[in-house]
């Protein structure tokens, strides 16, 4: 199963209200995330340090020239105590996931194994 139709990369471009077009500067490359699908929800799992400095909505995935998809402001941090778990989970809804799977697919979730044991 190739990974790479599941795999978007997420661009930090700041809503900049007031402003021309041609004032705002280039999106940049700042992460990688999953697309993934469990019944009729679906998600972008990437790396909660991604959000450290920056806003949800300020983080776009280019869909084709000119056209991208902007996250939604809410997302779910999963840790523990130990600070050692690196994850953000974003649920993807509407016109969002439209958009997305013109270019696209979302991960069926019964492909994601989870019975491996993790030792720190």
């Amino acid at each position: 199963m190739p990974v790479l139709k599941y795999t978007v990369q997420l661009y930090y471009r700041p809503i900049i209200k007031d402003a021309f077009e041609s004032e705002i500067p280039p999106p940049v490359q700042i992460a990688s995330g999953v697309l993934i699908q469990n019944s009729r929800k679906f998600f972008l799992v990437t790396c909660k340090h991604v959000f450290d400095n920056i806003k949800t909505d300020d983080v776009i995935i280019l869909t084709s020239i000119g056209f991208a998809v902007r996250l939604p402001d809410t997302v779910k941090f999963v840790n523990d105590v130990n600070d050692s778990i690196d994850l953000a989970l974003i649920e993807i809804k509407g016109a969002r996931v439209k958009e997305l799977k013109s270019v696209y697919s979302f991960l069926p979730y019964k492909h994601l194994g989870f019975n491996h044991v993790f030792d720190e």
